[in-house]
């Protein structure tokens, strides 16, 4: 009796997976069929958009089953495509409009199909952070500046650039998840640097420039690569690679401290050989770009990591004498490989005339911004997002996170930016007190000497949304958020 009743059950049981079987079985062929038919008649109809519909089709599909693999190519392709923008016509500003369209959208992909997954019930990842809260109180701010802003269409700008920085910031949170993960990320990022180095590197004897006019609104797509050429000098170009030689040489300097945790934390000689040369590429790369401000922070930066390591007195000297060792090599490098910017502007010559234009540029434009910060609302409350790039008017923008903060955001969009800024050197120096890991403590102290090389070099760079330094503050926030639940969990 019982053996009849087990086998009706087993055949039902059969019966069951079978059908769901041939249920699924139909429901692929189906699909497989209409994507195909639409395929086929798409090339007779359309052929060029067809592929493209389709090929980027696949590419949303692969993303949204492989969203690790996606975040991490997406962080890449962040720092290649950034040269890759729309650009068009400023009413209020002689410098053109610049929207980092390339690196937006390889963030925008990923961020949006997660917020699918999650809404589907796939993937219960949280991107929840301690920078959240602050960093939105300061894009909410901005945008509320907009209201009295003197260059609305640059507000608006920064502000979507800003949004982007925030979903870098949650995306990296929702990636690490265990401390194999924060592995996987740094040996990612370790080819990811070692292959940007090399295009870098490169790029000092070419340039190249693809535009296309989308005669839209004198919208223009603009996609360039190569070496920079700044200077009276059409045939001096400065190394540049993936972005232009300045912004470069903040991009490079954050991998080469993810290069440096690598160094101290491999025991093989040979596995360490391979690590210096490739730290070594990066800082030859960075001499390339002629970037004075960018040697001068990474240098300062260097000596501070070497410092608060946890070294025996004895190996810490012997880690100066070696890092000023590579240090030398690199400027006669420098030389041969026809850069001599850094050194010949110490000396005098043609470079130091460049020099010294680009530090008068900057003090002047300083000094325009502050004209009429004897205003007490403008002291407070700032021009409003955007504005401080109309009034640099010489130069794109104010070439300074802080002057730029300060200007169009005011006391309290100043405050707000260097509230970011603790919180993470506060997080991040509480957990290499805590972490017991000597491998994750070298890691920590690495990614601390890289936010006081960007800090410092920021005060001649850029504006305050720079995405490089938000994709640095991102690492270190999905890192630090973590580390210590990962280290109470295995205990």
């Amino acid at each position: 009796m019982n053996r009849d009743i087990t086998q009706k059950m087993l055949a039902k049981n059969d019966t069951i997976a079978t059908s769901i079987i041939t249920s699924d079985f139909v429901k692929w062929t189906w699909w497989i069929f209409i994507l195909t038919s639409l395929f086929a008649f798409g090339l007779i109809i359309v052929p060029i958009w067809a592929v493209i519909f389709f090929a980027v089709s696949l590419i949303v599909i692969l993303i949204f089953f492989k969203l690790n693999i996606a975040i991490l190519t997406s962080i890449f392709l962040f720092f290649l495509f950034f040269r890759i923008e729309l650009i068009f016509p400023s009413q209020t500003k002689i410098y053109a409009e610049y929207i980092y369209g390339g690196s937006s959208v390889v963030i925008l992909i990923p961020y949006i199909l997660w917020l699918f997954r999650r809404a589907a019930g796939l993937d219960s990842r949280s991107s929840k952070n301690y920078l959240n809260k602050v960093t939105v109180v300061f894009i909410l701010w901005g945008a509320l500046s907009l209201i009295w802003t003197e260059d609305i269409i640059h507000g608006i700008n920064l502000c979507f650039s800003m949004l982007i920085n925030l979903m870098i910031i949650q995306i990296l949170t929702v990636y690490i998840q265990s401390k194999k993960d924060i592995n996987a990320l740094f040996t990612f990022l370790l080819v990811a640097g070692c292959i940007l180095g090399t295009i870098t590197l490169f790029s000092k004897w070419y340039i190249y420039l693809y535009s296309i006019d989308l005669k839209v609104h004198d919208i223009s797509f603009i996609a360039s690569f190569g070496g920079d050429n700044l200077g009276p000098n059409p045939d001096i170009i400065r190394a540049a690679g993936f972005a232009p030689a300045n912004h470069a040489a903040f991009g490079l300097n954050i991998f080469v401290f993810i290069t440096l945790s690598f160094i101290f934390q491999t025991e093989g000689i040979r596995k360490k050989i391979k690590y210096i040369l490739v730290f070594f590429l990066l800082i030859i790369c960075l001499v390339l770009t002629g970037s004075k401000a960018g040697l001068l922070s990474m240098i300062i930066g260097l000596y501070f990591t070497l410092l608060i390591n946890p070294f025996g007195k004895m190996k810490r000297i012997r880690w100066y004498f070696f890092m000023t060792f590579l240090l030398i090599l690199s400027l006669l490098l420098m030389f041969l490989l026809g850069e001599g910017r850094i050194v010949e502007s110490a000396r005098g010559g043609e470079s130091s005339e460049l020099a010294y234009r680009s530090l008068s540029s900057r003090l002047e434009i300083w000094k325009r911004g502050f004209e009429d910060f004897d205003n007490i609302l403008y002291l407070i409350f700032g021009y409003g997002l955007g504005s401080s790039a109309a009034r640099a008017e010489i130069l794109p923008h104010m070439h300074s996170f802080y002057f730029s903060a300060l200007l169009d955001l005011g006391i309290v969009g100043l405050v707000l930016y260097i509230s970011i800024i603790l919180k993470v050197i506060i997080e991040l120096y509480k957990n290499i007190s805590l972490v017991e890991s000597i491998h994750f403590k070298n890691l920590l102290i690495c990614l601390l000497g890289a936010l006081i090389t960007c800090t410092i070099q920021g005060t001649v760079y850029a504006e305050f949304n720079f995405p490089f330094f938000w994709i640095l503050l991102g690492l270190i926030t999905s890192i630090t958020s973590k580390l210590m639940y990962f280290e109470a969990e295995v205990k």
